[in-house]
């Protein structure tokens, strides 16, 4: 029992190098001549994406506040774009049905996946090498006014900042150092459970080999 305490005291810090996730939420708004807009984005993605793998963005889109003769906003959509260092940019969209609901001040769209394709040729980024890439969103919609225009306008565009990741081709990056190694965390991951498995053979020798030198049993 104690070999298997010790086996998983062992094994436990590999989930200390799981990727963490980037969250928070992109502020966007305009002053219209017949009322002003106000929208939130809320964002949420991992911090480290993988170059041959899906890299996923989880998008909701408040409606903060409209005023004026603004009553509600139409045909709403968001566009993604990945700017990457090396000079690289990659972007994708999301556009709402042309049946969705109107969305009027409190209401919300999502969360809703965006998902990215991540290539060499796209990303720029080769075997063993990896780039940071930060993420833009710009937010496009048409507003209605009321009485007594009646009438819809397309709002002007707005961009937002939502954070920053790593993109990795094959590269692997320590969480508790932050520096870059080649498949280090696979190799300590091994010797991890190889020394729980050794612990465990040893445990079960010494338990079964009888002591030498033991009186007889009185019969």
């Amino acid at each position: 029992m104690a070999a298997l305490s010790t086996l998983a005291l062992l094994i436990s810090p590999q989930g200390a190098f799981a990727a963490a996730i980037t969250t928070g939420t992109a502020s966007f708004g305009n002053a219209l001549t017949y009322g002003n807009t106000s929208y939130s984005v809320a964002y949420s993605y991992p911090s480290v994406a993988a170059v041959g793998s899906p890299f996923n963005i989880t998008l909701t889109l408040h409606v903060n506040s409209l005023t004026g003769l603004i009553e509600y906003i139409t045909a709403y959509r968001m566009i993604v774009f990945l700017f990457i260092s090396n000079g690289n940019v990659i972007n994708n969209s999301l556009i709402s049905n042309v049946t969705a609901s109107y969305m009027f001040p409190g209401a919300n769209w999502g969360p809703n996946n965006m998902t990215f394709d991540l290539t060499p040729t796209n990303t720029g980024v080769s075997k063993g090498q990896s780039a940071n890439a930060t993420v833009s969103i710009q937010l496009q919609d048409d507003v209605y006014y009321g009485n007594p225009r009646y009438d819809t306008e397309t709002e002007p565009g707005m961009q937002g900042s939502a954070g920053a990741f790593v993109i990795e081709n094959g590269v692997a990056t320590s969480t508790t150092t932050g520096s870059q190694s080649s498949g280090g965390t696979n190799y300590l991951s091994y010797a991890l459970v190889t020394s729980g498995i050794v612990l465990i053979v040893l445990a079960v020798v010494v338990t079964r080999e009888p002591k030498s030198g033991a009186p007889p049993t009185a019969s």
